[in-house]
């Protein structure tokens, strides 16, 4: 053989070797950026052997554990798996215009962590191959190709946790289908600079988080459109101070909620409708610890609207302003039940809890019945001048707290909209009612009827409690004990209103006590008006008691035209007062 016919022969060896040559597993043992010669190594996790050259098109690449490799240059590789505790970040630092080009499989382990940061287009370098994220993985998107691209584009797996960190500015970014088509398995959490919708279409949605829920940007679940939302988060959510969930923003449809514990921060707002049509049910199964902006429907300029459905385990409220709802309706129920206990302590001035907060829309009157329930205690507490308040509609409203309502501080209104011709019907039941300060109206505007009982106790201790301001009949019925015992407590039968002005009472108005009636201190005024009406109170147990400092007056020094009674009867033995 010529030495020219083995030259030739001898390259085309090297070629065809070449050709047919195995691709190379690079394993990234260092952390530290791609271009380096020294983050690598083909032997084995573990192994710190430098490589003569990086990682190629036809190479796979291995993130050891523990290892944050950062893609600065743009390459291509075959396939890129992130193993447990490692992270993997597309383009960084200053080479946000970077971007690793993955032809085959792009892989993340359960606990592993992708960082995207390349604002290049992702369909064709990140994900123009085929994706697996584990179900514990991490996808964290610091940067992005458009607002216009949703983050499951080209996308064939569902993710595990989802961190959406991209700075949007002014604008939204689009994310849609993200948890319909392409499933969140962990947690979502997004980010301060970030604000983004899952869906805008017509259709009927059904989102479910597999973990938990964390807004420090913006978050609206449907955007501008109608179709249902049903949004449920198997763990738990946090709303942090410049946070705002918002399910239906602008559509003409229902919202359904469910979620196991909520908090919300002060300065967070919650919306389950945001200036749209419809009805919202929401359900917190454990804890609701809120210290942001509630509402269940927040619409306030539109006309005959939906109503909220409230359902919740138990409530701490310390901040910010509680409504279940604050739109416009004729005619229909809202509910909020509290199936353990509610406890309100107001922090701040600005703070308020109205549970339906819209008295009326363009002269034309809210009619929302109200349905208040608390399983367990319901306890108020807090600054002075704020206000728990249950219904400013004209609406009809029930409450039922089959525990101790317990008054410290702040306010407390039933029938109370600053609109007196909005006064309606009032029911109450309470296990017990315990009062050390703070102010309770049970019916502050007109009402033709206002009934309260308490099925326990009643001690009054301090603050004033005012069974009826304004018109209308008032029963306020006792099953157990009736106690006034401290100089500080102050009961009117018929008081003033909110804004501190008196008025005649044109009803009967009653206290019922089935147990025993013991006043030892404070003062229970029957009117704090010359009105034509009869006050009285009736006493049905076997022990009434009047002592110490305790007093009784009538229109506040006792100089009404009027009388006021107190019978009592007890096993057929009839006694009439007259004061």
């Amino acid at each position: 053989m010529s030495s020219i016919t083995r030259t030739l022969f001898l390259i085309v060896l090297c070629l065809l070797c070449t050709s047919y040559s195995k691709a190379v597993t690079y394993y990234a043992v260092v952390t530290g950026n791609w271009n380096s010669l020294t983050t690598w190594t083909t032997v084995a996790c573990g192994s710190f052997i430098v490589p003569a050259s990086l990682p190629a098109a036809t190479d796979d690449v291995i993130v050891c554990n523990g290892v944050g490799l950062t893609c600065n240059i743009n390459t291509t590789v075959n396939s890129l798996t992130v193993n447990t505790n490692a992270i993997f970040q597309n383009g960084g630092g200053s080479t946000t215009n970077r971007s690793v080009t993955i032809t085959s499989t792009l892989t993340v382990l359960n606990g592993g962590t992708l960082v995207q940061h390349s604002f290049l287009n992702p369909t064709t370098t990140l994900f123009a191959g085929t994706e697996f994220f584990s179900p514990t993985s991490l996808v964290r998107v610091n940067n992005w190709f458009s607002n216009t691209m949703p983050l499951i584009s080209s996308v064939s797996s569902n993710f595990g946790h989802v961190n959406l960190n991209f700075n949007t500015g002014a604008t939204w970014w689009n994310n849609q289908d993200l948890g319909v088509t392409r499933l969140v398995q962990g947690d979502l959490t997004i980010g301060v600079t970030c604000q983004t919708f899952l869906d805008n279409s017509t259709n009927n949605v059904s989102i479910s988080l597999g973990g938990n829920l964390q807004v420090d940007g913006k978050i609206r679940i449907k955007e501008s459109n109608a179709g249902s939302v049903q949004f449920s988060v198997v763990g738990n959510g946090l709303l942090n101070a410049s946070g705002r969930f918002t399910g239906i923003s602008n559509g003409s449809n229902n919202f359904i909620f469910n979620i196991n514990n909520l908090t919300t921060v002060a300065g967070s707002i919650y919306d389950g409708i945001l200036n749209g049509v419809g009805n919202t049910t929401i359900n917190v199964n454990g804890v609701f610890i809120s210290s942001g902006d509630f509402y269940g429907i927040n619409a306030p300029t539109i006309l005959n609207n939906g109503v909220p459905t409230l359902t919740i385990n138990s409530l701490s409220y310390s901040n910010g302003v509680f409504m279940a709802s604050n739109a416009h309706n004729s005619n229909g129920l809202a509910t909020v039940s509290i199936l353990s206990h509610a406890t309100i302590n107001f922090t701040n001035a600005t703070n308020k809890i109205n549970l339906i907060g819209l008295a009326s829309l363009s002269g034309i009157k809210t009619s929302t019945r109200l349905l208040f329930t608390v399983g367990g205690n319901l306890s108020i507490s807090g600054v002075s001048t704020c206000e728990f308040k249950t219904s400013e509609s004209s609406g009809e409203e029930t409450t039922i707290v089959n525990g101790t309502f317990t008054s410290t501080a702040a306010k407390t209104i039933f029938n109370g909209s600053l609109d007196e011709t909005n006064g309606h019907k009032v029911n109450i039941t309470l296990g017990g009612l315990l009062m050390s300060g703070g102010v309770v109206w049970f019916s502050e505007n007109a009402s033709d009827s206002t009934l309260l009982t308490v099925n326990g106790t009643v001690q009054l201790s301090g603050g004033v409690a005012i069974l009826k301001s304004s018109t209308g009949r008032a029963l306020f019925t006792v099953n157990g004990l009736f106690t006034q015992n401290l100089v500080s407590s102050v009961f009117y039968l018929h008081g003033y209103d909110q804004l501190s002005q008196t008025s005649a009472a044109n009803d009967t108005i009653e206290l019922t006590v089935n147990g025993d009636f013991i006043q030892s201190g404070g003062i229970l005024y029957f009117d704090d008006f010359d009105s034509p009406s009869l006050q009285q109170i009736n006493i049905n147990g076997p022990i009434y008691t009047i002592s110490n400092s305790a007093s009784m007056l009538r229109a506040g020094s006792g100089t009404s035209l009027n009388f006021s009674r107190i019978n009592f009867n007890f096993q057929g033995l009839q006694i009439t007062f007259e004061i």
